[in-house]
């Protein structure tokens, strides 16, 4: 279970994100493009929940997220997340 803490100053910026809880994590992705070239890539994500999530949700929401926002994504075969870190997690109701 991950610890929630309340938002931070430097992390305003995230609050326009929906649900109570907010989560910023860096996910690490091996890819496999048309060509069956490998990459591994990092990218940071906002995730917003109404619920606490736990590492494996957050997995499978980044993994969702990056398909269906990234531009990049679109042009990859498979898509494996094989890291996270969960940089913060607030609760916005905790002040």
């Amino acid at each position: 279970m991950l610890t929630y803490e309340a938002i931070k100053k430097t992390c305003k910026h995230v609050g326009y994100h929906p649900g109570r809880y907010l989560h910023i994590v860096d996910v690490t992705c091996k890819t496999i493009d048309f060509d069956y070239s490998e990459k591994e890539r990092v990218d940071q994500l906002v995730i917003g929940s109404d619920e606490p999530m736990t590492e494996p949700q957050l997995r499978t929401t980044s993994r969702e997220k990056l398909i269906e926002e990234h531009p990049d994504f679109q042009f990859y075969r498979e898509v494996e997340i094989i890291g996270l870190d969960v940089v913060e997690a607030f609760d916005r109701e905790l002040v």
